[in-house]
């Protein structure tokens, strides 16, 4: 008889137990169903035995149900997919799988898939690249165009920070002088960047040419109408302090620097004389904008007292010392002590203020 009790009172047991547990169960698949989990998936999850898990997270995912319906699921990364937003492309899952493998973490992943394309999602992946991508994107001027760009150069000039790497790419120099260049469709914009991969028409003439005052040039020599008076404010108030500045050379017609490259060329050879003269339609004098300045009988030099003014305050005027000293990998031309940009004044102190080449200021603005 007792014995029959104690069988009773398990079988009494099991059944309240198992009552219990389909209770659970059905409550448990309630609150999963009312999260948008679908009969198929809840199944799954008692399948991989992450039932509580998911439970206990008590959100959706739909990252974690396409990884389970696509059989793309990986066990480890239960917690990732539970945080990392979806995103309706077809290798998706496999783009998540592959980019925890690299060691991103959740919030990074979802930053990646926010921030760049598929195509450079993939880019990353392929490229095993988890080095300093964040880096990049957290610049204003990053160009998710360039990312490929980027990486390659990156490649090649390890010793650069992050930073020169972005704005070097933005303005072609991963690429070798004069190739991949561009014909510049604004020419009388007063910014525009003139240099060995943005050239002009070789029939653009600036439309409004003005004679500079003859105590301040050489020569009959022209500029921008915008750029003489400040030009010869300038040369004014050096002549007060004992200094002289004078233009030597401005504005010049696309035959005519192809007359004067050419005659470098011949003289010195291409290759040398790519470093201080420019190709026609690549200088910066066919602008109008542009000034190599005299002392009155030289250009000036590199320690004179006219070099000196020129650093210390043409950009109060708005002009830029063009080709400075140790930025020759960057402008693509040796140091010109003499050669000045005109840019307005703010975008010339701008430049002064943070040790900037033209190429950099418009780099950091792409």
């Amino acid at each position: 008889m007792k014995i029959r009790r104690i069988i009773i009172g398990f079988f009494m047991l099991l059944v309240i137990s198992t009552l219990i547990i389909l209770i659970n169960f059905q409550d448990g698949d309630k609150k999963l169903e009312k999260l948008n989990y679908s009969d198929r998936v809840i199944s799954i999850f008692r399948e991989k035995d992450i039932y509580k898990e998911v439970l206990k997270a008590n959100k959706y995912s739909k990252t974690l149900e396409v990884a389970l319906s696509d059989n793309y699921y990986v066990s480890k990364y239960l917690d990732n997919y539970l945080e990392i937003d979806y995103v309706d492309n077809k290798d998706f899952i496999l783009d998540v799988n592959a980019l925890l493998d690299l060691g991103y973490s959740s919030s990074e992943v979802n930053t990646l898939f926010k921030s760049l394309s598929d195509d450079n999602v993939k880019l990353i992946i392929k490229e095993d690249y988890n080095k300093d991508i964040f880096d990049y994107l957290k610049f204003s001027y990053f160009n998710e165009n360039y990312l490929s760009r980027y990486i390659d150069y990156r490649k090649k000039h390890d010793d650069l920070k992050t930073e020169d790497v972005v704005t070097y790419v933005n303005v072609n120099l991963d690429y070798d002088f004069y190739t991949n260049t561009s014909l510049i469709s604004d020419s009388n914009d007063m910014l525009v960047l003139v240099n060995k991969y943005y050239y002009l028409d070789k029939d653009f003439v600036p439309s409004d040419l003005e004679l500079i005052s003859s105590n301040y040039s050489t020569k009959k020599l022209y500029l921008k109408s915008y750029a003489v008076k400040p030009f010869e404010e300038m040369c004014a108030e050096a002549m007060a302090l004992g200094i002289t500045i004078k233009a030597g050379s401005t504005y010049r017609s696309y035959n005519y620097q192809n007359n004067l490259y050419n005659h470098y060329v011949k003289k010195d050879g291409m290759d040398k004389a790519d470093t201080y003269s420019a190709r026609p339609g690549y200088s910066e004098h066919q602008l109008g904008l542009a000034i190599d300045i005299s002392n009155g009988s030289e250009f000036i030099e590199d320690g004179s007292d006219e070099y000196n003014y020129i650093i210390n305050n043409s950009y109060k005027y708005g002009f830029i010392l063009r080709y400075p000293k140790g930025k020759e990998n960057i402008t693509g031309y040796m140091f010109e002590p003499w050669h000045i940009r005109y840019l307005g004044v703010d975008v010339a102190t701008y430049l002064h203020d943070n040790n900037l080449t033209y190429e950099e200021y418009i780099g950091k603005k792409n």
